[in-house]
């Protein structure tokens, strides 16, 4: 589970937008561990987005991250890929 807090800023290429995040990951164990990431987010569906980004943990771990959010029910479902 995560924490977002997003910044954006309009992208050169189409309706993709830049995103910043700075959140906490809730590990199963209880753990809490801070990241800030860099990626896009865009809009994909009425009240939906889609947010690709690469967060670094400050334990040093770097993740590639696709969430999709859907604002009306604020709830999130994505994939977490090991990057290093």
């Amino acid at each position: 589970m995560k924490e977002h807090q997003c910044a954006r800023q309009p992208s050169s290429k189409g309706d993709f937008y830049f995103s910043f995040v700075h959140g906490q990951i809730f590990g199963p164990e209880g753990e809490v561990r801070r990241f800030v990431s860099a990626g896009t987010w865009r809009k994909s569906g009425h009240h939906k987005w889609e947010i690709k980004h690469i967060p670094l943990a400050a334990d040093g771990q770097r993740m590639f991250v696709v969430d999709d959010f859907d604002l009306v029910t604020r709830s999130t479902n994505g994939a977490v890929y090991a990057l290093d």
